[in-house]
C-alpha cells in the first residue's frame, strides 16, 4: 500500500486519504482530505464576505434564461423554458422518480413522468437567451411548429410530446 506524508498533521497516511490532484505526479496532493476540509471550512469561515459573492455570482450565471428539451428514444417528448436549467432538470429528474408532477395538468403531468419513469431520457439545450420573454416566445413558436409531429395538443398548452 502506497502512503506518503501529509504536510499539515505530519502523519503518514495510505494515498487514498489524501486529496487528488490530476496535475500532480502521483495524482495526489501531499495534504490529506481532512486536513483540506478542516482548511477550507477555516478559509470560508474567515472569509464570509468572498464566499457570500463567489456564490451569488454563480448563481446569477446560472440563471440564463433557456429553451430545451427532453428526449427519449431519440424523440423529442417534452419542449420546456426556464431562467435556471441546473433546477429545471433537478426537478424533472426528481418527479420522474416520483412518475408525477406538482405543476400543469396533473394528469398530463402524471403521463410524462410515469413514461420518463420507465424509460432513460436526456437533456438538451435548444437556445439561450437574454431576456425570459423571449426564450418563452421562442419555446411557443417551436411548440406550435413541431405540434404534429410531438402530439402536442397547442389548444391546451399541453407540451407533453407522447400519448397518454
Amino acid at each position: 500500500m502506497v502512503r506518503d506524508i501529509c504536510l499539515y498533521c505530519n502523519k503518514e497516511k495510505p494515498i487514498e486519504d489524501l486529496v487528488k490532484n490530476k496535475r500532480k505526479k502521483n495524482g495526489y496532493e501531499r495534504e490529506c482530505k481532512q486536513c483540506h476540509t478542516t482548511r477550507q471550512k477555516k478559509w470560508a469561515r474567515e472569509n464570509k464576505d468572498t464566499v457570500k459573492e463567489m456564490r451569488s455570482k454563480q448563481y446569477r450565471n446560472n440563471l440564463k434564461p433557456t429553451v430545451y428539451c427532453i428526449v427519449s428514444n431519440g424523440k423529442t417528448i417534452y419542449i420546456g423554458s426556464t431562467n435556471n436549467m441546473q433546477a429545471r432538470v433537478s426537478i424533472h429528474k426528481s418527479n420522474a422518480g416520483r412518475g408525477y408532477s406538482l405543476d400543469g395538468d396533473r394528469k398530463k403531468q402524471v403521463s410524462l413522468y410515469g413514461y420518463l419513469n420507465k424509460n432513460t431520457f436526456s437533456f438538451k439545450v435548444i437556445k439561450e437567451f437574454d431576456n425570459m420573454e423571449d426564450a418563452r416566445k421562442y419555446e411557443q413558436e417551436l411548440i406550435l411548429s413541431t405540434s404534429g409531429l410531438l402530439n402536442v395538443n397547442t389548444s391546451t398548452n399541453d407540451r407533453i410530446g407522447m400519448e397518454g
